[in-house]
């Protein structure tokens, strides 16, 4: 995972923020963060997909976060939170980031 990223917060306009996520993964970001709360993963998700079509970058080498709301911090809120936001963004999860949501004992 890269040490630096490139966020969105306070990027509400979606062709500013797609452009922008464009012109980060162009200048060779490869962590980019988000929130459900931007209220942008479309414009990041829509930004990434353009990346990956036109060659820019695979989607093996893109780290995308996010975070939950604290309305969604329990393990059934975690789990519609984080379908949401892949829903949103567009993207699945690739092999290399197995999402496992069985309990921890």
């Amino acid at each position: 995972m890269p040490l630096e990223g490139f966020g969105v917060f306070q990027v509400p306009d979606p062709a500013v923020c797609k452009q922008a996520v464009l012109d980060a993964i162009r200048s060779g970001y490869r962590l980019i963060d988000t929130a459900a709360l931007y209220m942008n993963e479309e414009a990041v998700g829509a930004a990434i997909r353009e990346a990956i079509e036109t060659g820019m970058v695979t989607r093996n080498e893109l780290f995308i976060t996010t975070k939950l709301w604290t309305s969604d911090a329990s393990y059934e809120g975690a789990k519609k939170a984080f379908e949401r936001s892949t829903r949103k963004l567009g993207l699945d999860p690739t092999p290399e980031e197995p999402w496992d949501f069985s309990p921890r004992r």
